[in-house]
């Protein structure tokens, strides 16, 4: 599946590398089980911010394109890999 490797600015100050699947490209089925609700709330991350999960920590994070450097990287990940 395609995935993306971006670097960006930490509000501390500090840049950080990030690869990354966007939410609304992942399996159905994975995010279903990740999602405590289907009824959990929509929200609101700000201008700039994209809800994300983190194929190196497993887990959602918060991208910010705000403040990315450069430009983002695609790349290939296998999705077998998603816990």
């Amino acid at each position: 599946m395609k995935a993306y490797e971006g670097v960006f600015v930490k509000a501390d100050g500090s840049r950080r590398t990030m690869r990354f699947c966007k939410v609304v490209e992942m399996p159905k089925l994975f995010l279903e089980s990740k999602v405590a609700s289907a009824a959990s709330k929509t929200r609101n991350y700000g201008d700039g911010r994209e809800l994300v999960w983190d194929i190196d920590k497993m887990n959602f994070r918060v991208f910010n394109h705000n403040s990315l450097v450069g430009s983002l990287k695609v790349i290939e990940f296998d999705e077998n890999k998603l816990i």
